[in-house]
Order: structure tokens, then C-alpha cells, then sequence
């Protein structure tokens, strides 16, 4: 997971200039939020009702990082069937977002921006993953903090031609 995390990290700038991979982000976007909006309503709906937004917030942070996992697991093991539908219902809708956006000139370079960060955080969560005690995580953080700083740096300073489309229209 570790070298498909930095392959992913390194070749995303690349990756999301491709049609395939910009449509595979927002299904892979969409799809996150569709799962998190389950977990959400089944918290909420194990919950009880809460006079305070704050104190709602973070009660079903909590929840959601303790149980989250479980409920989901939970869902999709009984109700398969309609988590199937649920999902393929919103990757049609992914699909369709993503040729809206593509066609209009004007967002075009908005839909690489998101499939590019989409990648990235899909790299990121691989990176996560592969390491499982804390002390590794957080020297991966720390090495991608640094590299993003670097990158930020290089880019101010234009020594980096970062985009491939003409700037110059």
C-alpha cells in the first residue's frame, strides 16, 4: 500500500488530466459522501434528540469515529440489496455531474483541480492505512506536510511549470 499510496501521490497532477480518472475521483468523492450520509442518518437515528448543534456535532463525531465502521458494516451486510442501488444510483449521478462540468469551458479546469486533490486524498488514505502504529503515521504526515510546503514554495518561486495547458490564451 505504501508504493501504490506514493505512485498515487506522485502521478496525480498527471492522472487527473485523463478523462477516465477525472470520472473515477467523482465517483470515488460521491461515493465517500454517500457513505457518510448512511452513517450519519444511522447515528442520528440511534441518537437521541440534542437541544445544542454543538452538542450534536460532536456527539455524532464521536459516534461516527467510534461506530461508524460497525453501522456501515452493519447496513451493508443486511440491506445489500439497497446499499447496491444506493451506490449505483450515485456513481450514475457522479457521471453525469462530471459530463456537465466537463462540457462547459468555464469549469472544465475546476472538475481536474477536484479529480487531482481526489487522488491525492485517496493516496493519502493508502499512505494511512499502511502504517498502523501512530508514531509511522505521523511521519507520514509530517513527510507529506514538508513536501507539500515544498511544492507551494516552488510554485511561488516559478521554478516548476506546474500545469501543462497554455496559461498564455
Amino acid at each position: 500500500m505504501v508504493l501504490a499510496g506514493a505512485a498515487l501521490l506522485g502521478a496525480a497532477h498527471a492522472l487527473s488530466a485523463s478523462t477516465v480518472f477525472q470520472y473515477a475521483a467523482a465517483v470515488t468523492g460521491f461515493e465517500v459522501a454517500a457513505a457518510c450520509l448512511i452513517v450519519v442518518f444511522l447515528v442520528k437515528r440511534a441518537g437521541g434528540g440534542m437541544r445544542s448543534t454543538a452538542a450534536a456535532v460532536s456527539l455524532y463525531s464521536l459516534l461516527v469515529l467510534r461506530k461508524g465502521g460497525t453501522l456501515l458494516k452493519t447496513m451493508l451486510v443486511h440491506h445489500w440489496e439497497l446499499c447496491l442501488v444506493y451506490f449505483v444510483f450515485v456513481a450514475v449521478v457522479a457521471c453525469w455531474a462530471t459530463s456537465t462540468f466537463r462540457k462547459v469551458d468555464a469549469t472544465k479546469d475546476t472538475v481536474r483541480v477536484a479529480s487531482k486533490w481526489t487522488l491525492r486524498l485517496v493516496a493519502v488514505a493508502l499512505l494511512h492505512n499502511a502504517f498502523k502504529a501512530p508514531a509511522a503515521q505521523f511521519a507520514v504526515y509530517g513527510i507529506l506536510f514538508v513536501a507539500y510546503l515544498r511544492t507551494r514554495v516552488l510554485k511561488l518561486a516559478r521554478k516548476k511549470q506546474y500545469y501543462r495547458e497554455d496559461k498564455t490564451k
